[in-house]
């Protein structure tokens, strides 16, 4: 094989392996195509009460005067939760050496009052998921944030989100 056929093996396999390794994370990122499993995605924050916030609300540094919404979406393609509540949405709030300083829960059947919320986001698969926090409800310092979700009681299996990083600092 000469110098020039190795170079465009080499090239073609190149390509070949990056086209893979997109489509994966495509698959991965659109619950619709070969990843079709329960799943929570996009973890972020905001400042206010806004809903649903928009993306460019999004910021990880709040002030310990703000308040603060951390929303995420909830997907569940089983049939039988389909436009059924989670069984439950739970919320914690860990330091960096992993202590647990807040928590707040929704379970089926409660009022969703200084909870988590959760609400269907156009198909009844997608489930908004909202936590929020008041002024003062965490003091200055970083935290990771983290949703739980238990799924709907005909088909049972917990989800747990990535840890989303914040800081809130002293005004």
């Amino acid at each position: 094989m000469n110098r020039a056929s190795w170079f465009y093996v080499k090239k073609t396999a190149a390509f070949t392996l990056g086209a893979l390794g997109v489509l994966t994370g495509v698959a991965w990122a659109d619950p619709s195509g070969s990843a079709n499993v329960k799943q929570i995605m996009s973890v972020g924050s905001f400042v206010g009460q806004t809903i649903p916030p928009t993306a460019e609300q999004q910021q990880r540094t709040f002030l310990t005067s703000d308040n603060i919404l951390v929303a995420a979406t909830f997907y569940d393609p089983a049939d039988a939760c389909n436009g059924v509540d989670p069984a439950s949405v739970k919320f914690f709030v860990f330091n960096l050496e992993g202590q647990l300083v807040l928590g707040k829960n929704r379970d089926a059947g409660s009022a969703p009052t200084n909870t988590v919320d959760n609400s269907r986001i156009g198909t009844s698969k997608y489930q908004a998921l909202l936590a929020s926090m008041a002024s003062g409800e965490l003091a200055a310092g970083s935290y990771n944030v983290v949703f739980r979700v238990e799924a709907c009681a005909a088909d049972p299996g917990i989800l747990v989100s990535n840890f989303y990083s914040i800081r809130v600092l002293a005004p």
